[in-house]
């Protein structure tokens, strides 16, 4: 076996020895579940609903049926609709979707070692950066989840291959599959497109014989192609919240009121999630490379130099439009991967450049950051499963986590699958009907009576959900229970009368 071999399975062996530290064959049957499992239950909707209904790939649709028929926007729908047809290639199991997003995260860990070893093929550099990006906690926990900022960061490591074998090469076929990746990329989640515009401008400022060339047209014209798709496709996604009311993802932006509001929300998120995003001794190896690479500006590689800095301006913008998103959501800090991948690119190439070959040093630093990282790691991850820990002080976390498998209860009894349901008490939009897998409507806040009772009105909806029994007695409800159909100790069913 040559040295290559052994480099990429002793790679191979370290991305295992991650996912098994963190016990990620107990959690890939998991349905949605552990931190943030509201977002994650309204995408496994869409999928679980292209899966049942083989609605149109254009109408994306939720269990959800406060707008009346469940149709909402959303970003591009390509990992719903592709779930989907594996759920009907295998039969349905939350395992195929968690497994999807895994599969993406293992084919750009391949692609990150290839982008790496273009810049320097040192072994314990490639093991440095993946131990660095791989042992991140919110960058491991949602690597096999069901939300799409995963997927859209993995394709973009695969896309940044790509452009630099076109940097390297002027080779039509990469600047074509380039495109493709990064405008699927864009497409699930619009933050990307500030790393397309740095990388457009990046390749055209930084001279190489003439300021115009055809390279840098092709580039031009098909980034420029890029961005109108997507802002077709979300001006599109748009239209359908407006025409069917729905809101259930953002597609409008929400600016800070002022720069005091920003830095305060802001404040509060990296508070909040920083060691989250990542653990204290791989931002010390990043903030020493940083500083070194500030004292070697001008010697460093000026394309990726300029792409970061173009970036770096970008995210600022783009967090300055969504600051309030940044306090509760660890998946908005995704896309500073992006950043810190972009920088470790700038320091190995510079290394390969003056002949950088510190092996020993390289060797205490990759062994001591892999064991403080692994640690580290496993009790986050393994915390946010956890419904008494910090990360799951949600309201609707303790009551809904008791509904798994509860659709098995809901198919023993005969109860169809177009049955609609009435769910109490459920501030989320999803969860409970992901887990009956039937449409309906959530409602909590019973002091909202109008709304209670016009749906309690309507005769579509056939069967109640009590998830918390303390609702079982409250006088906006319990004249409308009629027979018990189900009961549990942490829930019931009844027919509505």
């Amino acid at each position: 076996m040559n040295n290559r071999n052994k480099d990429y399975l002793f790679y191979v062996a370290v991305i295992v020895l991650i996912y098994s530290i963190v016990s990620v064959g107990k959690y890939l049957h998991y349905p949605p579940a552990g931190l943030h499992h509201w977002a994650q239950s309204d995408r496994a909707s869409i999928a679980y609903i292209y899966y049942l209904n083989n609605n149109s790939f254009f109408l994306p649709m939720t269990f959800n049926l406060n707008n009346g028929n469940g149709i909402t926007g959303v970003e591009f729908p390509i990992i719903y609709y592709s779930v989907a047809q594996l759920y009907k290639l295998f039969g349905f199991s939350d395992f195929i979707f968690r497994l999807f997003t895994l599969s993406t995260t293992l084919i750009a860990f391949i692609y990150f070692i290839e982008l790496l070893k273009l810049f320097n093929k040192n072994f314990w550099l490639i093991l440095l950066g993946i131990i660095i990006l791989y042992t991140s906690p919110i960058f491991i926990y949602y690597s096999f989840s069901y939300i799409p900022d995963i997927v859209s960061l993995n394709l973009f490591i695969i896309s940044l291959y790509y452009i630099e074998k076109y940097r390297r090469s002027e080779l039509l076929k990469y600047l074509v599959i380039y495109f493709v990746l990064i405008s699927i990329v864009i497409l699930i989640k619009i933050t990307f497109a500030i790393y397309l515009i740095a990388i457009l401008f990046a390749y055209v400022l930084i001279k190489k014989n003439n300021f115009i060339t055809k390279q840098k047209v092709y580039l031009t014209l098909l980034s420029i192609t890029s961005l109108l798709i997507c802002f077709a496709w979300y001006k599109y996604s748009k239209s359908l919240n407006e025409k069917y009311n729905a809101g259930i993802f953002l597609m409008d932006l929400k600016p800070s009121e002022n720069i005091i509001h920003y830095v305060k929300n802001m404040s509060k998120g990296f508070k909040k999630w920083f060691s989250d995003f990542i653990n204290p001794a791989s931002f010390l190896v990043i903030l020493t490379i940083t500083l070194y690479l500030l004292n070697k500006l001008l010697r460093v590689n000026r394309f990726y130099l300029l792409t970061l800095i173009i970036s770096a301006i970008g995210v600022l913008m783009f967090t300055y439009l969504f600051s309030f998103q940044y306090i509760d959501h660890d998946y908005y800090y995704i896309q500073f991967y992006s950043l810190i991948i972009i920088n470790y690119i700038i320091f190995i190439d510079y290394l390969s450049a003056n002949n950088f070959n510190n092996k020993a040093y390289l060797k205490a630093l990759v062994i001591s950051l892999s064991l403080f990282s692994s640690i580290f790691l496993k009790f986050n991850v393994n915390s946010r499963f956890d419904g008494n820990s910090k990360y799951n002080n949600y309201s609707s976390y303790h009551n809904t986590i008791n509904l798994i498998d509860i659709n098995k209860e809901i198919d023993s009894l005969k109860i169809p699958t177009n049955t609609k349901f009435i769910v109490f008490d459920d501030p989320s939009m999803n969860i409970s009907l992901y887990y009956l897998k039937r449409f309906g409507v959530q409602l909590t806040y019973t002091n909202d009576k109008s709304a209670i009772e016009w749906y309690l009105s309507k005769n579509e909806f056939e069967y109640i959900l009590i998830n918390n029994n303390n609702f079982v007695n409250n006088s906006l409800i319990s004249n409308r229970l009629g027979e018990l159909v189900l009961n549990k100790e942490n829930y019931s069913i009844y027919k509505k009368k």
